[in-house]
């Protein structure tokens, strides 16, 4: 399974405990949902991209890409590792992003 963020806008300035943007999320080269943060540490904001036009698809696909986020995307924590999550994806996502885009 192949994720992507794709019309990535990003906010330094907003920036403090998290990073403020807003992006889609595509799914195996397909528009899946619009992600979005604040920047002030609250969780990603993660809508249905209205050109997924069917609702039961979509929570199946949505289903199929928090497993792939649960085994790919794990991070490490302290004690041990830790499942990870659509966010952690899409944090790992943008940070990647940004480095290609200071480079």
């Amino acid at each position: 399974m192949k994720l992507e963020l794709k019309n990535i806008k990003h906010s330094e300035f907003a920036s403090h405990e998290t990073f403020c943007y807003e992006a889609n999320l595509y799914v195996n080269g397909k528009p899946f949902a619009h992600v979005s943060n604040d920047g002030q540490g609250s969780a990603d904001y993660l809508y249905r991209d209205d050109r997924f036009l069917d609702g039961e698809a979509w929570n199946k696909c949505y289903a199929l890409v928090k497993i792939h986020c649960a085994d790919k995307f794990r991070w490490e924590l302290g004690d041990g590792w830790r499942e990870g999550t659509i966010e952690t994806a899409c944090h790992e996502l943008m940070t990647d992003y940004l480095i290609r885009k200071d480079l």
